[in-house]
C-alpha cells in the first residue's frame, strides 16, 4: 500500500505544479493581460490564378458562343488525360471545347494558355497546355 500512496503523492504534486504554471504560461513572460505577444499576421492578397485577358475572352465566348475575331477556338477537346470530369451527374459523357485566350499572331506559336468549356457553361483555364486546370468561377 505504501507504493500506491507514493504514486498518488507524485501525481498530486505534479497536478499542483501544472495548475501553478498554467496561468503564467498562458500570458507569456512579462506580458500583461490583453497584450498580444506576437504582431498581427499580415493580410496577403491571393492572386487570381486566371488572368484578366482569359476572363475577358471567356466572357466574349459565353456571350456570343464563338471565339473573338482573330482567335482560334471552338474545337473539340478530347480530355484524353482525364484531368477534367468525364461524365456529368446523369452519367452522360461531357463534350469539351477548347479556346485560345490570346489572338493568333502570324508566324508565332499559339502559346500554352487555353480555356476549356463544356455545354453547361462551366469553364477551366490552363496556363501549361492541359497539364493543370483551374476552374473559372
Amino acid at each position: 500500500m505504501t507504493r500506491w500512496r507514493r504514486i498518488l503523492a507524485h501525481l498530486a504534486a505534479s497536478l499542483v505544479g501544472v495548475l501553478v504554471l498554467l496561468p503564467l504560461s498562458a500570458c507569456g513572460a512579462g506580458a500583461g493581460p490583453g497584450v498580444p505577444t506576437q504582431p498581427p499576421a499580415q493580410v496577403q492578397k491571393v492572386q487570381d490564378p486566371v488572368p484578366a485577358h482569359a476572363r475577358e475572352t471567356l466572357a466574349y465566348i459565353r456571350k456570343h458562343g464563338y471565339a473573338p475575331a482573330g482567335y482560334v477556338g471552338g474545337r473539340i477537346f478530347g480530355n484524353y488525360e482525364g484531368q477534367l470530369p468525364r461524365y456529368d451527374a446523369h452519367r452522360k459523357r461531357i463534350e469539351y471545347r477548347e479556346w485560345d485566350v490570346r489572338p493568333r499572331a502570324e508566324g508565332r506559336n499559339r502559346g500554352a494558355e487555353r480555356l476549356v468549356t463544356d455545354r453547361t457553361g462551366r469553364a477551366w483555364y490552363t496556363a501549361d497546355h492541359y497539364r493543370t486546370f483551374v476552374e473559372v468561377k
